[in-house]
């Protein structure tokens, strides 16, 4: 039994003229959290649904749990749990009812008590699917996906759209689906939420692969020690910052600046006197670690959240 979970080589594919998927390559190994990290647009859906059969590539090859896709499809579905993008619930049906109804789709499913615990919804199973809030129907979508004990489960942006509680409830969901022994593939546009749970992550960007490691690997081969983030109220000349002293590297996207420091309280003082010499207001101000947000900067010029 191979170690990988997954394993995908050189998979393309194309819209008429739009190159979707580009020539992209990675592995999962078993038993852990792997995350295709991009901007909207950026493939990942297109990836992770040629994965699950749901659309055909156009070349490459594909081996899940040690079978060859598509052509041993049939059993690989067996043993992958599958959460959408957009997961339309039968708003009508009460939790335990849904819940149950999925479960007839295979022989062995797990019990129904159980998969609501492992989703913290228990207590719901009497309650209609409508009266969910947004963040526990997306909890119940998961647990639908789980209902044949998968080996793999794939998740498709599992909490675009939820409030900040909603996430944490979905990511801890995720973290205690992995120390079960499952491996998670799951795609997102949070780099904080890519940051957090990722074994592993590849950062992808008009269809290319453009880094892949674990998260902390690919922040620390910036090489920066600490980040002044702030926006500006009118467009100033990059230069104008050139001129700042103990900043290792500037980065300026139209009004948001990313300076990286090393002395923190140096750069500050120079900054504030910048700002007063210049007229102009600093906004919005932060200071934190490097991040994957600044990995994807250094890669693309742009912010991700752009």
């Amino acid at each position: 039994m191979s170690e990988y979970a997954l394993v995908v080589k050189n998979l393309r594919k194309s819209y008429g003229g739009v190159t979707a998927v580009d020539g992209i390559s990675f592995a999962i190994r078993r038993g852990t959290i792997f995350c295709l990290v991009g901007p909207n647009g950026a493939g990942k859906t297109t990836t992770m649904e040629i994965i699950e059969g749901l659309k055909a590539p156009d070349s490459g090859e594909i081996r899940l749990l040690d079978m060859a896709l598509p052509s041993e499809l049939a059993r690989a579905k067996q043993l992958m749990g599958i959460q959408l993008q957009t997961t339309s619930l039968f708003e009508r049906l009460k939790v335990g009812e849904i819940v149950n109804l999925f479960r007839s789709f295979y022989d062995r499913p797990v019990p129904a008590n159980q998969l609501l615990s492992s989703v913290s919804l228990d207590s719901k199973a009497n309650q209609m699917v409508a009266e969910l809030s947004g963040g526990q129907q997306q909890r119940l979508a998961v647990a639908l996906a789980l209902v044949n004990d998968p080996e793999i489960l794939f998740l498709d942006e599992p909490t675009a759209g939820l409030d900040p509680q909603a996430r944490h409830e979905v990511w801890r969901l995720v973290q205690s689906i992995k120390h079960n022994g499952k491996t998670v593939f799951l795609t997102t546009h949070y780099m904080d939420e890519a940051e957090r749970l990722s074994d592993e992550v590849a950062i992808i960007d008009h269809g290319k692969i453009i880094a892949h490691d674990a998260p902390r690997n690919l922040v620390a081969r910036l090489n920066k020690a600490n980040v002044i983030e702030f926006s500006i109220g009118e467009d100033v000349a990059p230069e104008c910052f050139s001129r700042l002293r103990d900043v290792e590297a500037i980065n300026i996207v139209g009004r948001n600046v990313v300076l990286y420091t090393a002395d923190i309280k140096a750069c500050m003082l120079g900054l504030l006197n910048l700002a007063r010499e210049l007229g102009i207001d600093l906004m919005d101000m932060q200071f934190r670690n490097p991040s994957l947000e600044d990995v994807f900067l250094e890669l693309t010029g742009r912010m991700l959240r752009d």
